[in-house]
């Protein structure tokens, strides 16, 4: 029996010999899979540390819009935008801002929203001063008097839609697109809606540029305000002229 089993060994060598090359095969092979799958989680936490190391060392840029020299019946006439960078030092920084006067007009009767429009508004702001360093206030926009004529422009056009069965709101929109260099050595670009009391939004950037681009299409085609013409009669009489009485 001893003899029998020794030649069948014997004889099957081989086939042993290949099985336990494959098994040690399989075997490299789950641990090389291991380490890859090891390998990949290391390489998506260093991507995460180097993203979380880069907002680090990146500008943060903050535009605030505020309100100045309040009057003795409480209107403030300035609006002041100020552009402030709480993080890196800024380089190659160069802010653009547009100015949009949103109109709504409703029915008072129905609520019916008869129009809702924005206008392209220029020489909101007919000053620009670039700040002193590269973090802190980095740029300041402004306009003597500015919020003193859309505070006339609104009761205006707010008295006008009274007398006509209409309501009338009238909101002035801050649009601002800065681009600069992250710490990457790459172009950064960012747009931001600046609202009034120191609400800001950071922007999709599709929607920034189609708001820049309706802006220039408005300009190039002058169909545009100024900020030193809002008051003129005409103005105010067009916003109604064509509604649904």
């Amino acid at each position: 029996m001893k003899i029998f089993a020794k030649s069948w060994l014997k004889d099957n060598k081989i086939y042993f010999e290949i099985f336990a090359m494959v098994l040690l095969g399989i075997m490299a092979l789950a641990v090389s899979l291991s380490q890859l799958f090891v390998s990949i989680k290391e390489m998506k936490l260093m991507s995460a540390q180097l993203r979380v190391a880069e907002r680090g060392v990146d500008p943060l840029i903050i535009p605030t819009s505020k309100y100045v020299d309040k009057s003795d019946l409480g209107v403030y006439a300035g609006d002041v935008l100020n552009i402030v960078n709480e993080g890196a030092p800024v380089f190659e920084f160069h802010p653009t801002c547009k100015v949009m006067l949103g109109v709504t007009i409703k029915k008072i009767s129905t609520g019916e929203v008869v129009l809702n429009k924005d206008f392209a508004l220029r020489l909101y702001y007919d000053s620009y001063v670039p700040g002193d360093g590269r973090k802190g206030v980095v740029a300041v926009y402004s306009r003597s008097g500015n919020n003193l004529k859309i505070f006339d422009l609104e009761k205006s056009i707010e008295g006008y839609a009274k007398l006509r069965g209409y309501s009338a709101n009238i909101a002035v929109r801050r649009y601002l697109r800065v681009s600069y260099l992250g710490s990457s050595g790459s172009k950064v670009t960012k747009f931001f809606i600046v609202g009034a009391a120191g609400t800001t939004e950071l922007m999709p950037q599709e929607e920034g540029r189609r708001k820049f681009h309706a802006y220039d299409q408005a300009v190039r085609k002058h169909d545009f305000l100024r900020i030193d013409k809002v008051n003129a009669g005409g103005f105010v009489a067009s916003l109604f002229s064509g509604l649904r009485s």
